[in-house]
């Protein structure tokens, strides 16, 4: 499991605390105890939504692209035989594999 919070691309915050939240459910260990093999790799940095006035149609574009792009190069890394997920974003976050 890879955790993307961000409500960047959305018209309101909250769904950045989706990953939490699943976790806090239990979503990791019910897929374990149905004999899947999980790993999780945590959270990416957590995004919110800003309002931007000026762009009506395509508020935060350039972060919603930034997070798809930072989640699809971790589930890339996640696949590849290292399988070490490193954060690249503007706050410094240590990687939760060590």
């Amino acid at each position: 499991m890879i955790g993307v919070p961000s409500s960047a691309g959305a018209r309101r915050t909250g769904q950045e605390r989706a990953p939490a939240a699943f976790r806090a459910a239990g979503l990791l260990e019910r897929l374990r105890a149905k004999g899947l093999d999980v790993a999780d790799l945590g959270d990416l940095p957590s995004v919110s939504f800003h309002p931007e006035p000026e762009n009506p149609r395509r508020q935060n574009l350039a972060l919603v692209v930034d997070v798809a792009r930072q989640a699809a190069d971790c589930v890339d890394q996640a696949i590849s035989p290292a399988a070490e997920c490193r954060w690249s974003w503007e706050v410094t976050v240590a990687s939760p594999l060590g």
